[in-house]
């Protein structure tokens, strides 16, 4: 097994964009420190911008005649004007690099992506949203059809299926049944992850990463959102939300192994589920199911390290089921 934890050659990241240094969840994972910049609830904010002073220049006291003086000191105004432009220019110019790194347009350090590490949901503050647009590219090899695994960080990642079945729910401590809470069909995707980290055990997936979004109980299209799934090949594609489910519940999804840690040399499988989606959607298409999940820790915070991924897949490999699958438990 390789020491190193990423199938792409490790190289130092830079995503002051997200407000937390990535990590690609290296055995020897250094601490960095994040800087100040994240994008909160629709607002950006920047970090300071330093710019040189400019000294004011000083007309030179002389007996010159009295048209010339005021000539002196009219020329004298404009490093005045130029000190109150030159923060907005850098502001401007500050705001772009920020937009080109995460669009992928440009890439902080030479074969970086800004979008190959990123933080987990639970450093951010309250009411607090990171956000990456639908449109940016993600890095190169994190799209995958079903069946096929690939390494991110300290896990490897393979999606097993698409099924559409009801979702059923059960209380997170007795995990008595709850048949009152039971949905309409949805869309599961079925992933197993496997721990290739050799001293510590995480839970990859949890339902705070499958409903995270701003504001936090929307379900409207115009939601913020990192996971979600889309038509491919629909004239105006629209994404539809994951379904949404507070991490505080009594109850949990049953057979979902939500936030179950998974111990080094291991495996769990899980599901991320859709909201419901109507019949008459479920015509012969392709779609792309964007997943956020935990590739590793960073050990000098204890927060875990997290990635994006496209799941590829078409309408005829849904499975349809009338009863709800065996839950899947941690196996060697």
């Amino acid at each position: 097994m390789p020491d190193r934890p990423d199938s792409q050659p490790a190289a130092a990241q830079d995503f002051s964009f997200l407000n937390q240094v990535g990590s690609t969840a290296e055995n020897d994972r250094q601490s960095v420190e994040p800087p100040q910049v994240v994008e909160v609830a629709g607002a950006l904010a920047v970090p300071s911008v330093a710019v040189r002073n400019l000294q004011q220049r000083q007309p030179k006291v002389t007996s010159t005649p009295a048209p010339e003086a005021a000539v002196v000191h009219s020329d004298s105004a404009t490093p005045s004007r130029l000190q109150k432009l030159l923060p907005g220019y850098a502001l401007a110019v500050t705001l772009l690099l920020i937009l080109l790194a995460l669009t992928g347009r440009i890439a902080l350090l030479p074969g970086s992506h800004a979008l190959e590490s990123l933080p987990d949901v639970r450093p951010l503050q309250p009411g607090e949203f990171q956000i990456v647009p639908p449109g940016a590219p993600l890095p190169p090899q994190h799209g995958l059809r079903l069946n096929e695994s690939r390494r991110f960080g300290d896990v490897v990642l393979t999606p097993l299926k698409v099924t559409r079945e009801p979702i059923t729910f059960e209380h997170f401590q007795t995990h008595a049944a709850e048949p009152r809470m039971t949905t309409a069909p949805v869309l599961k995707l079925w992933l197993r992850f496997e721990n290739v980290a050799r001293d510590y055990a995480f839970a990859p997936y949890d339902t705070m990463l499958m409903s995270h979004r701003h504001p936090e109980f929307s379900t409207e299209e115009s939601t913020e959102a990192n996971t979600w799934l889309r038509d491919n090949q629909a004239t105006q594609p629209q994404r539809l939300l994951n379904f949404l489910h507070p991490a505080g519940s009594n109850f949990v999804l049953s057979g979902q192994n939500a936030a179950t840690p998974v111990p080094p040399g291991q495996s769990l499988e899980v599901f991320v589920a859709s909201a419901e989606l109507p019949e008459a959607e479920l015509q012969q298409t392709e779609w792309s199911w964007r997943v956020q999940f935990r590739k590793g820790v960073h050990t000098a915070t204890g927060h875990g390290v997290t990635t994006l991924v496209d799941v590829l897949f078409d309408t005829s490999e849904i499975q349809s089921l009338t009863a709800v699958p065996t839950a899947a438990t941690v196996a060697q």
